[in-house]
């Protein structure tokens, strides 16, 4: 399966980070919301991909979910990659 086939593969880091800046904002009121992170990603890429596919099926759903969950762990990945340097 080609990677086009997922188009919310590519802005669901746009929506990563911009959870991020979200739970940011929200953690100077409210402390300890890091780890829903994952969570709001995961919705954000089910809604993103539900609105491209225009269609809700359970490929749809898997799909909107993983892209958002991996786009979580790639942040985190190359966080850590360049805070080693």
């Amino acid at each position: 399966m080609a990677i086009y086939y997922f188009p919310s593969c590519k802005v669901s880091s746009t929506y990563c980070k911009a959870s991020k800046r979200l739970t940011d904002y929200i953690y100077n009121r409210f402390h300890k919301i890091n780890r829903f992170i994952p969570l709001i990603a995961g919705v954000l890429g089910v809604g993103l991909n539900m609105w491209l596919q225009m269609s809700v099926t359970p490929l749809v759903v898997l799909t909107g979910l993983v892209s958002g969950l991996s786009s979580t762990g790639m942040y985190e990945a190359f966080e850590q990659l360049i805070k080693k340097k």
